[in-house]
């Protein structure tokens, strides 16, 4: 676990892509996010490569809750209240 400045790493995603979409689901639960990227990382797309890693980090206050949170997604078991909205009558 890597320390930013009252800030913890909560995981590495494997891309700009991976993160954001972690970043967005963690916020919309309440969580304040920031990711961090080497900025060769940012400049060439290569999967693989550990600068391609992204550091998905929350506050030191909200770092317990949000490594529950972040057991709770991994074993899909998060609630997702807007299922309605791909459950369409197509009739």
């Amino acid at each position: 676990m890597s320390h930013h400045d009252g800030w913890s790493t909560l995981m590495e995603a494997n891309g700009r892509f991976e993160a954001e979409i972690l970043k967005e689901a963690l916020e919309i639960d309440g969580f304040s996010v920031v990711l961090i990227q080497e900025a060769v990382g940012q400049l060439y797309v290569l999967p693989s490569m550990p600068l391609s890693r992204v550091e998905i980090c929350v506050p030191d206050a909200q770092f317990e809750n949000a490594q529950a949170w972040l057991e709770a997604y991994n074993n899909g078991e998060l609630r997702n209240d807007n299922a309605e909205l791909g459950d369409c009558d197509h009739e």
